[in-house]
């Protein structure tokens, strides 16, 4: 009976297993260990290629219609294609990130990993130390444990006030104006307000546009 095509080509699952060896304990679970993490790198190497994929799409489509793109063509959620995105472009920036476990890829590419612990990461692949997914999340609490430290403290009445008037500004602007603040660069938008309540109508994008003249 010939076999077609098609079912030579299916991926497979469950791969035939080594024959059980009597090893102690513990040399087993390093051996394990081992083949757990050569079979993890290559699945970061699809995670890696999914990702560049995933990019070159959303270059071609047209604003707004990738997420459906991605959904009905891909079957990622809008979240799951974007993180499969950063993964890839972080991997663009640093080869060597590849090596990770696709947790761990996910986790140094969030957005709210620092640049900081990223650089760390690399550091310790460079030297032959590949982190787990646990050790980054611990550099990300010591390296945001060492910024609470560092920041001053605020009197409970400036918490007060600024609560206040978060919630003034929340009801007054609306979500989508909220949002761009809290995304915005702060220093520059302080220092585009101190303008405006200097000039009053000219307001800080008259006057930002004139500095770039």
């Amino acid at each position: 009976m010939s076999v077609s095509t098609e079912s030579q080509n299916i991926v497979v699952l469950f791969p035939e297993q080594k024959v059980e060896r009597d090893l102690p304990t513990e040399d087993l679970l390093q051996e394990l260990a081992e083949e757990i993490r050569d079979r993890s790198r290559s699945t970061t190497a699809a995670v890696i290629a999914i990702g560049v994929a995933l990019a070159r799409g959303k270059e071609r489509i047209k604003h707004g219609g990738f997420a459906k793109w991605a959904a009905e063509q891909c079957g990622f959620t809008a979240r799951t294609a974007q993180n499969y995105m950063l993964a890839a472009a972080l991997a663009a920036k640093y080869e060597i990130v590849s090596l990770l476990t696709p947790a761990a890829l996910y986790r140094l590419a969030a957005p709210k990993t620092s640049e900081g612990v990223v650089n760390a990461v690399v550091r310790m692949l460079s030297n032959g130390n590949v982190p787990t997914e646990p050790e980054i999340v611990e550099l990300i609490k010591a390296q945001q444990a060492q910024r609470d430290e560092s920041r001053p403290s605020v009197p409970s009445q400036n918490h007060e006030e600024a609560s206040e008037l978060a919630l003034a500004l929340h009801t007054k602007l609306g979500e989508d104006l909220s949002s761009a603040l809290v995304n915005c660069h702060w220093p520059t938008l302080c220092d585009y307000l101190r303008q405006a309540l200097a000039h009053g109508a000219r307001g800080p994008a008259l006057l930002a546009l004139e500095h770039h003249k």
